[in-house]
């Protein structure tokens, strides 16, 4: 008889060199999905800082005074930068907090909040 095809013995091989395969790359995809995530909602933190230095900006320039740490919060908070993150601006003494968060509901299993301070002097 001259049978062609593969033995048992080559299915399992296989089966188990790609369950390995799976085992390493799968990991690592999740990995680098989380690190591109982090990378965006820090992008998204330098816009939220940005709004607030060109709030500051404006606030001054146009009223020939240096505002408040609220009039600055507010201003942010109206003009907010567009995308999928939820902006807050909470003013302090001489600084103004800047979180940032993901609003997009199709990172479901994905939960990252940014805060940093913008100091005004």
């Amino acid at each position: 008889m001259n049978e062609k095809g593969f033995t048992l013995i080559e299915i399992i091989a296989v089966l188990v060199i790609l369950g390995i395969l799976a085992a390493i790359a799968i990991p690592k995809y999740i990995d680098l999905q989380n690190t591109a995530r982090d990378k965006t909602l820090e992008r998204a933190m330098a816009e939220g800082l940005s709004t607030v230095a060109i709030q500051y900006a404006r606030i001054t320039l146009s009223y020939n005074k240096f505002p408040t740490e609220v009039e600055i919060a507010n201003a942010a908070a109206a003009r907010p930068p567009s995308g999928d993150f939820d902006y807050s601006f909470t003013p302090g003494s001489g600084e103004i907090t800047v979180t940032t968060s993901w609003s997009n509901a199709a990172l479901a299993g994905y939960s990252s909040t940014k805060t940093r301070i913008f100091k005004l002097q």
